[in-house]
Formats: structure tokens, sequence, C-alpha cells
């Protein structure tokens, strides 16, 4: 079953049926009610009583409360709840460098684990992709994700949570590890000037066979520190990588840091009218690469400028 948005009835209200799914036994007999609720939106939730103040968490909070009490009172002696939810739970914990799952709004739509009634027999929650169980409850986990989403995860072993459940109650709980059909490579481990990043791909392993299966080549992700623009740099990558067993999926560059620079303060629109575009350009290029702006890009931009002017 898919569950992709809250429908709503003729009448305006939540169509809470639409959200509850029957699971089965391999007799077809049912065993548990499922809340199948999607990531929710503003308005997707039911509004909150007069007077009261609104916010995303306790909308959530509200709409479980209720798909909770519509499931409760329609199951069967011996059926479990259990329900799903696609959304940033309180102290989890995130992968390194994955910007698709950051807290957002300074963590106000996180949502406490006290968030799903205790009477429910198991929450799996999804858009974390670290396995952990949430607010210290055996019964309340992300699996994580099956495959990896980033190379923030290229030393982690991904899984699915497999859970028993018998007389309305998880009886056990068991990790199944998911083994990983194609590795995940940076190259270097950490940032390198072009030229040195060139010889590590020049040591990397052709296919033993001509009918070698690609789909199961590595993924490579290629770090780069840049002092400079280099144009061509990934022109000579895609080269260097022509005849190895790996698949490219992106570059990286870095740039150098200086010590002691002072913080800079956002500038103004009347600020920026004032700045010369060539000396926006130097201040870019320095804070970029932490060198002067070469003499021919200078005079490539003049020359630009004087085209745009025409």
């Amino acid at each position: 079953s898919i569950v992709g948005i809250v429908g709503r009835t003729d009448s305006g209200e939540i169509d809470l049926a639409s959200l509850v799914v029957p699971l089965r036994n391999r007799a077809g007999e049912r065993e548990a009610l499922c809340l199948a609720v999607p990531f929710l939106r503003q308005g997707d939730y039911p509004a909150a009583p007069e007077g009261e103040l609104d916010s995303y968490v306790a909308g959530i909070g509200r709409m479980y409360r209720r798909l909770y009490a519509y499931a409760d009172a329609r199951r069967n002696p011996g059926e479990a709840i259990v329900a799903l939810g696609h959304l940033h739970a309180t102290g989890a914990e995130l992968s390194d460098d994955d910007r698709s799952e950051r807290a957002i709004m300074g963590g106000l739509e996180s949502v406490s684990a006290d968030t799903f009634d205790a009477g429910i027999a198991y929450t799996a929650l999804g858009h974390i992709h670290k396995a952990q169980r949430i607010g210290g409850r055996e019964a309340v986990r992300y699996a994580g994700s099956p495959l990896p989403m980033s190379f923030s995860e290229k030393n982690y072993r991904h899984q699915v949570i497999a859970v028993a459940v018998e007389e309305g109650k998880v009886a056990g709980t068991e990790a199944i590890e998911i083994p990983r059909v194609a590795d995940l490579m940076r190259i270097p481990d950490s940032p390198l000037p072009p030229e040195e990043v060139l010889r590590c791909l020049a040591g990397l392993p052709e296919p033993e066979v001509v009918s070698e299966d690609e789909s199961r080549w590595p993924y490579v992700e290629i770090r780069v520190l840049l002092t400079e623009p280099d144009p061509t740099f990934r022109h000579r990558v895609e080269e260097a990588l022509v005849g190895k067993a790996v698949r490219l999926t992106s570059i990286v560059p870095s740039y150098p840091r200086r010590e002691g620079e002072a913080e800079e303060r956002a500038l103004s629109y009347n600020d920026l009218q004032k700045i010369a575009p060539l000396d926006m350009l130097r201040h870019t290029f320095a804070v970029k690469y932490g060198g002067e702006l070469p003499e021919e890009i200078e005079t490539l931009f003049n020359e630009v400028m004087r085209e745009v002017s025409l």
C-alpha cells in the first residue's frame, strides 16, 4: 500500500480511514492496523482548537492522537497498532555532511518520541539515514536507509529492522544487514592539489575482464584542493579514469583557509553599489584561493566588462 497524501472527505474533514492500512498474516487474517502517515505539510493535520497556540509540532501530535484513537476503536482483541512517520525526531543522530536530513527552523520542527502513544506496538520512522532508537524507546526507531544516500555513509553498514509482533505487542526485533552491491570511494581521503589527485587516480585498478559487470564498480568521489582556477581539471579526471573500474559521481573542491582573517559583515545594497566589479572579483579570488588575481584573468574580465557596456 502507498499513502502519499492526507485525503479529505466531502465535508472537508481528514479522511482517517484512508490512513489506516490493515496488516494481514500469510493466512490472510488481519493481525494489525498500520497508521500510514506520510510526510505532513502545514494544513495536513487537524487545526488547533480556538484559543490554543498552534505550531507544526503540535499539529503532528494532534494528527497521531486522533489517528490512534480512530484505529484503537476499530481494532479487534489481540490486534496490534503500528505507526509510520516521515519526520525529524528530537535527538536523532544525523549523517556527518548530508544536507538532505538537516533539521530546519532551529529544530522547531523536531518531534518528540512522546508524540507516539504508548499503545502503539511499534513506530517505524523515516527521513534520517542512520538506524537508531528514539527517546530511549526500543519500539520507536529509524530503520535507516537501505542504501547509501551520500558519501558520508561510506563506512556505515545499512540495514532493515525485522519486527515480530504477537498478541498486539512486539515480541522481538532483528537488524538485518543489507549487502552493498557497489562500494563507495573517496579519492583522496583528504583533499590534495590537482596533480597529486591525478597520480592517485592513475593507481586505480582496471577491469579484471572485459565483460566485468560495470553495475558493481565502485562509485568514486574526487576531492581536490584548489589554490587557483583549474577549468581543465574535470576533463583531466575523466581522461585519467578511462579504462578504470570505477564510476565518477562528483568532484568536490576545497580551498585553503587563511588564519586570522577577520569575520566579514554583510554588505548593504548601497555598499555593493560603491564597489567596482574588478575589486569584487579580486576580493572573491583572494577569499577562495588565498592569492592575488592572475593578470590573465584580470585582462579577460576587463574585456568582458567592455563588451557588456557597449
